[in-house]
């Protein structure tokens, strides 16, 4: 008898993990998902406004309409992921979105400082006073992108699509 309660209560609190929580409720507002293996999961539409997830591992995962607000992804791999999202006030800091594709994604306000964007699809996001220094946007794609407030100056610009279709590759 002893032995079947601790495996209900061991149950019970493995199914209550915020990746379990995530799985199966697709809400995991505030959550701490600090360092999760998140890759190649398919997070269509799922609620991580706030959570923790710094250093994560969300390579390669679909987060078509997923709502991020105010998350933090600082060092998170995004590699190759699908993040048509909001994104706003973001902290993205060191974050890896190398091949990401951000198409009509919501930047705004978020700080993607020091984050690798290389061959990154950034077309029509909104970036209204997105913190972008040092981040590398080598041959990234910015077409129709609205950039206000936010400064390109002091990110890595090299065969870069600009909004207005030209390239820029003044840093390379």
């Amino acid at each position: 008898m002893l032995r079947f309660v601790a495996f209900l209560f061991l149950s019970l609190v493995a199914c209550t993990s915020p990746i379990d929580r995530l799985k199966k409720t697709r809400n995991c507002e505030r959550c701490d998902l600090r360092g999760a293996d998140l890759s190649n999961l398919d997070l269509i539409g799922v609620n991580l406004r706030e959570a923790n997830l710094s250093g994560a591992n969300l390579s390669r995962s679909n987060l078509l309409g997923a709502d991020l607000t105010g998350a933090d992804l600082s060092r998170a791999n995004l590699t190759g992921s699908y993040l048509t999202t909001n994104l706003t006030r973001a902290n993205l800091t060191q974050a890896s979105l190398h091949r990401a594709n951000l198409r009509n994604a919501r930047l705004d306000e978020a700080i993607l400082r020091a984050a690798d964007l290389r061959n990154a699809s950034l077309f029509s996001v909104s970036m209204r006073n997105t913190i972008v220094e040092d981040a590398n946007l080598e041959e990234a794609d910015l077409r129709r992108a609205q950039i206000s407030g936010g400064d390109l100056s002091r990110a890595r610009l090299c065969r870069t699509i600009m909004p207005d279709n030209r390239e820029d590759s003044s840093n390379c």
